[in-house]
């Protein structure tokens, strides 16, 4: 989840925190998390609106896949990952 939706969604914590909880949950348990990206159309990289909120973020060493497509397998390296 962005900045930029963040600032528009309805009960923005309670959704953020319903984002994160499967990946913190992973985390625990040593399961490998990878986050895939949707596109950002309209959104211009580097600033503050396009950051991922701290609380579903990748952290570091987890691998981030970027999609083009409503698909995540469909011209990516997510089977790979």
């Amino acid at each position: 989840m962005r900045n930029s939706t963040v600032a528009m969604a309805h009960r923005a914590a309670e959704t953020v925190a319903a984002i994160a909880g499967p990946a913190e949950r992973a985390r625990a348990a040593g399961v490998p998390v990878v986050t895939v990206r949707q596109p950002d159309a309209g959104m211009v990289p580097g600033t503050e609106g396009r950051r991922v909120v701290p609380e579903p973020a990748p952290r570091e060493g987890e691998p981030v896949v970027d999609r083009t497509t409503p698909d995540g397998f469909l011209g990516t390296d997510l089977d790979a990952v």
